[in-house]
């Protein structure tokens, strides 16, 4: 039996694919994973107070494994980046890279494996992502756009770190080439006005966000069966949850129209399994009525939780939505503290200056558009 609460710290990639029960492959043999030390604020992002988070700490998330193949990607393109066979343990530094493609030239500014010739241990590693998508734009109109920051094939894990992302229709789409052996991890990343999804697993993969800002989009993560056929979204032996460590999210609208904020969590298996969240020490925000009603606010029925996690309404009033009793509810001048508070406290410990924005901002007002600060590798 899997203890959920082994979930609530950091998770390097080799504890990751062991705990899903596959291993990490790199050139044949197991995959040694270096621990990176994030050097702004002593380590990891802190935890919301009051939490029992433990404060800050040094991160162990891997960078990557030795002897994997890289590609560096730098200065700044209008066109989207296509790398359709990636090597075995392929890695993209695009630490000194900029995309404005998204909105100009290509929905996707960077599609890396296919179908035929999908990726295994694949990792995205930094990268400014700055869409054009014309602010003007309704939901369905972005969304018949589509589009992406990154659009990956696996037949294994992806990681995806240090990403800023900003005015694209969804952030990262990680797919696999057949059911079942497929999963991803996010984290150090922020996002803002995300037109639709900033994680969209409509493949149905395990996988593990943390330490990531999602300030002002429209969704955190998509798990649906848009073609509403049965099929196994859980395989045997295949983890059945989602981990969710330190993230602070604030779902706003992010298209022309008013339609409204999306969802925190966008479950909707039509007729299959969904994953179980495992949502540890994070914070999630809005200030209106979502576009499908207030269950979009809410939580999957089966979430756990550990620690203390926190739904600041900042809207007016008393928050007329649904929230779990494992989840704290804040309003008025609370619930503005605790967002600002966890928004600064990220910003500041990922090299970046703290906003004075108002909590509730319109997110294509937000200007932070520097790139996420990338740390070191060190050894474990």
């Amino acid at each position: 039996m899997v203890d959920v609460r082994a979930w609530s710290g950091d998770i390097t990639r080799r504890e990751f694919l062991r705990r899903i029960g596959r291993a990490a492959l790199v050139g044949g043999v197991p995959a040694l994973v270096t621990a990176c030390t994030r050097q702004q604020s002593g380590g990891r992002s802190p935890a919301p107070a009051g939490s029992g988070g433990g404060g800050t700490s040094t991160g162990t998330l891997a960078p990557v494994a030795p002897g994997a193949r890289t590609t560096v990607l730098t200065g700044t393109t209008d066109e989207g980046y296509v790398d359709p066979k990636p090597a075995l343990g392929q890695r993209y530094d695009a630490t000194r890279w900029t995309s404005t493609a998204s909105g100009d030239t290509s929905p996707i500014c960077a599609e890396v494996g296919s179908d035929a010739s999908p990726g295994v241990e694949i990792e995205w590693l930094g990268g400014l992502f700055l869409g054009r998508v014309p602010t003007t734009w309704t939901w369905d109109q972005a969304h018949s756009y589509g589009g992406a920051a990154i659009k990956s094939y696996s037949s294994g894990l992806t990681t995806y770190s240090y990403l800023r992302v900003h005015n694209i229709e969804d952030g990262i789409k990680p797919q696999q080439v057949a059911a079942n052996i497929g999963s991803w991890i996010l984290h150090d990343s922020y996002f803002s006005a995300i037109r639709d999804d900033c994680i969209e697993d409509d493949d149905f993969m395990p996988g593990a966000v943390q330490d990531c800002l999602m300030d002002g989009v429209r969704a955190f993560i998509s798990e649906q069966n848009e073609s509403r056929t049965l099929f196994a979204s859980i395989g045997p032996g295949e983890s059945r949850f989602i981990n969710v460590a330190r993230c602070y999210v604030r779902i706003h609208t992010a298209n022309a129209g008013n339609d409204g904020p999306g969802y925190f969590f966008k479950w909707q298996g039509r007729g299959v399994q969904n994953h179980t969240p495992v949502i540890a020490d994070s914070v999630f925000a809005l200030a209106q009525e979502p576009a499908e009603g207030w269950d979009a606010a809410g939580f999957p029925p089966d979430a756990v939780f550990i620690g203390t996690n926190y739904l600041c309404w900042l809207g007016p009033g008393t928050y007329p939505g649904p929230a779990p009793a494992a989840v704290t509810v804040l309003t008025g001048d609370q619930a503005y503290s605790m967002w600002t508070g966890v928004r600064n406290a990220w910003l500041t410990a990922h090299g970046m200056s703290s906003s004075s924005l108002p909590a509730t901002v319109d997110p294509f007002l937000i200007t932070h558009d520097a790139r996420v600060p990338v740390p070191s590798p060190s050894s474990d």
